[in-house]
């Protein structure tokens, strides 16, 4: 198919997503360009979900090493997808990467009409926030300021018109991403941001240069659940992980010396130093 390039459709999920994946994958079967493959990045613990997912035709799955942050786990699942259409993994690789949050369907002339632009970076406004909130924002950033509140400055969905628009930032929840982009920034958990990791890899884009682009014609439909469900489950989770961390730490003998001298016998509790790490670059441990 030469006159088509190559496409990656990715996403990564979880087993919290499992009541829109059938939704989800269906749309993405039914898209009409004629040269894609999807992939499937499992982010959770346990391997439930992944064992779950594999049994799915006609998409390739694959599991991420498990990360306490949630901001960590989602750049190093989608790290794991940057190297794939790079050829980092394997020896096939990919022209772009279409990466499509895994509650967000699209339909099935989205990848047609990004590819059309013949643009490095562009995408589709999908609303953020809870979907039974008839005011939701699109995530199309206008600049990349934080407010004095901590609010980031997004489009109203009636600001971007009904033509291809230029813009600071358009958010992955529907991008394509040309593999030129990719070969000069990988997603990052930048806490000393205060950004997601999608906003931190939006904003280095910006910042080396490479224009995005939005097409408000994509209409995708934003199926996710409550934010406060979202937050309520990752402090849930961290709250679990820290004890266990603690109690290892109460069992641990205690280290003397200067501190230059205690970093390197810490290597007992890895998880305490690796989950923090300001850049991770995608680590996978299955592939099916």
């Amino acid at each position: 198919m030469e006159n088509f390039p190559s496409v990656l459709i990715g996403t990564v999920t979880s087993k919290r997503h499992d009541y829109v994946f059938d939704r989800f994958i269906s749309a993405l079967k039914e898209i009409d360009y004629p040269n894609f493959e999807i992939l499937v990045v499992v982010t959770d613990k346990d391997d439930d979900y992944y064992n779950q997912l594999k049994k799915t035709k006609g998409i390739s799955v694959c599991k991420a090493q498990y990360r306490i942050l949630k901001f960590s786990r989602l750049a190093n699942a989608k790290n794991i997808l940057r190297n794939v259409v790079l050829g980092l993994m394997d020896s096939r690789s990919y022209d772009y990467l279409f990466h499509v949050d895994s509650d967000v369907i699209v339909p099935k002339d989205a990848l047609t009409k990004l590819i059309f632009h013949k643009k490095k970076m562009v995408g589709a406004p999908v609303p953020i926030g809870d979907k039974k909130d008839p005011n939701r924002v699109p995530c199309v950033l206008k600049n990349f300021k934080r407010n004095m509140d901590g609010t980031i400055n997004y489009y109203l969905m009636e600001e971007l018109g009904d033509e291809l628009i230029k813009v600071p930032g358009c958010g992955v929840g529907c991008l394509l991403i040309h593999r030129s982009v990719l070969q000069n920034v990988y997603f990052k958990n930048a806490k000393c941001l205060d950004w997601a990791d999608d906003i931190t890899f939006l904003a280095e884009c910006h910042a080396k240069g490479y224009d995005s682009w939005c097409d408000p014609t994509i209409v995708v439909e934003h199926d996710n659940v409550r934010w406060e469900e979202v937050v309520n489950q990752e402090v849930d989770e961290l709250k679990c992980r820290f004890e266990e961390i603690k109690d290892k730490l109460n069992n641990c003998k205690k280290l003397k010396g200067s501190l230059k001298e205690i970093t390197p016998r810490l290597s007992g509790l890895p998880e305490v130093v690796n989950e923090y790490d300001i850049i991770e670059k995608g680590v996978q441990y299955k592939i099916w």
